[in-house]
């Protein structure tokens, strides 16, 4: 997930080397469902599968595949059949505790897009909530 405006500001100048750690510990795959950073697939009934069941995809064969190559794939891909259905895997770092302040390696956990979004779903309709009862209470006054 993208850092958020607000909590940019609790980011450590080191962040880009926590990240990696992070990723290197995490062997570079989700530490919930394994789907592999960068991999180009589809989700099926759920659950993510990689193109031609490949761990990751190179369009060129050659091995891992680099962010801005399965980028580019994806998007040709997606736009020859004229809608999106391969999606690219790009794995970001969630804190556990949902406390952006605590970037101890134990609070953070590699996780891909659908990953990150279920971990944060009560944290963010709770948001959402308090900030609608915010809003209404404001609209009484």
């Amino acid at each position: 997930m993208p850092i958020k405006n607000g909590n940019k500001e609790f980011c450590p100048k080191d962040w880009p080397k926590i990240r990696q750690q992070i990723l290197d510990r995490a062997q570079n795959k989700c530490e919930i469902c394994q789907s592999q950073n960068h991999a180009v697939g589809e989700r099926v009934n759920g659950r993510f599968e990689p193109v031609s069941g490949n761990k990751t995809l190179n369009a060129l064969g050659k091995g891992e595949v680099e962010f801005c190559l399965a980028r580019e794939f994806t998007n040709e891909i997606n736009h020859e059949l004229g809608v999106k259905k391969l999606l690219l895997i790009v794995l970001t770092i969630a804190h556990i505790d949902h406390n952006p302040r605590n970037n101890s390696t134990e609070n953070l956990k590699a996780l891909c897009q659908q990953c990150h979004n279920r971990h944060d779903a009560k944290v963010r309709a709770a948001e959402i909530k308090s900030r609608r009862q915010k809003h209404q209470q404001a609209l009484k006054l």
